[in-house]
């Protein structure tokens, strides 16, 4: 047996992708070892201690509820956001750390988000996960007041999952075209939980096939990309990849955020869980290297266009 040599870290070996397809070149060829490596700023936590680290994170409550690491039985290991009978009731976390600085995701610098949603009673949640305002401030109605957020929500009554971009109070939103479901457990396995991230490209990244004036925003569910959405507020300035029309693109926030994950039972009065399995978020760690940059091709690096593979 020959033996197999790497020119960079090991890269996944996933299904090739075209467009509509789980997953594409880019994803393949993200390298594994995100933590440690000199070449990425990263947040990583898979819920798997006991309670939160102390230090890591701001929790706020509203009404006796409390986030909290699930122990024992099939949700073990997963953050749970719980609610209460109580309304309203909900409960967030917040990393004691920042990200974008003072460009949009850092002039030539690309970041990474991603994390997992799973909600007890979808029409009755009030869901965020994404990057917020540091100094979050939990309420009970998303976008949970505050302004100046990047990441997907989920409105009480609706079960649509939604990504959001606001700016100081502007803010748009754009319809993932995903209804979420109500989570259901089956022996030891856990149904309906969507994987949700995105990859935001500061203004002047020099790898934007398309414009390097605009910041650029990637929305996936379940690593397929439905949005790329651009900081040109043209009418043409945000393009959906299911149904393949154009709408306005939006301002970006140029301020620190942080990451935040939080749920509310929507003032329903009902004890309404959210769950999490981890919490990704990686950066760049210099402008003309590093993050997201091998491969021949440097496909991770590339922000896929509408006619290129996803």
């Amino acid at each position: 047996m020959g033996l197999t040599r790497f020119s960079g870290p090991v890269m996944y070996s996933g299904q090739g992708g075209t467009q509509g397809q789980a997953t594409g070149s880019w994803w393949q060829n993200m390298p594994i070892g995100l933590v440690g490596n000199p070449d990425y700023t990263t947040w990583w936590d898979d819920f798997n201690q006991e309670t939160l680290i102390t230090g890591n994170y701001t929790a706020s409550a509203l009404g006796g509820g409390a986030a909290a690491i699930q122990a024992g039985g099939t949700l073990n290991g997963m953050l749970g956001l719980v609610a209460t009978t109580t309304n309203p009731a909900g409960s967030s976390i917040e990393s004691n750390d920042t990200w974008i600085g003072s460009t949009n995701a850092h002039a030539g610098k690309t970041l990474f988000w991603e994390s997992t949603v799973a909600v007890e009673n979808i029409l009755q949640t009030n869901f965020f996960g994404g990057l917020a305002t540091a100094g979050f401030t939990l309420s009970n109605t998303v976008p949970f007041g505050s302004n100046n957020q990047v990441g997907f929500k989920i409105a009480n009554g609706s079960g649509n999952l939604l990504f959001t971009v606001d700016s100081g109070g502007t803010r748009v939103d754009y319809d993932t075209g995903i209804d979420m479901v109500n989570l259901v457990i089956v022996g030891d396995v856990i149904t309906n939980q969507r994987k949700i991230g995105f990859k935001w490209q500061g203004a002047g990244t020099s790898t934007d096939k398309d414009n390097a004036n605009f910041g650029r925003i990637g929305v996936y569910v379940d690593r397929k990309l439905r949005w790329v959405i651009s900081s040109d507020t043209g009418a043409t300035g945000a393009w959906n990849v299911t149904t393949q029309t154009a709408s306005a693109g939006v301002a970006m926030p140029s301020i620190a955020l942080a990451n935040v994950l939080a749920s509310t039972n929507g003032g329903n009065a009902a004890a309404n869980d959210s769950f999490v399995d981890y919490l990704l978020c990686a950066s760049m760690r210099s402008s003309d290297g590093g993050l997201m940059t091998y491969g021949p091709n440097k496909e991770y690096s590339s922000f896929p266009s509408s006619d290129t593979n996803y």
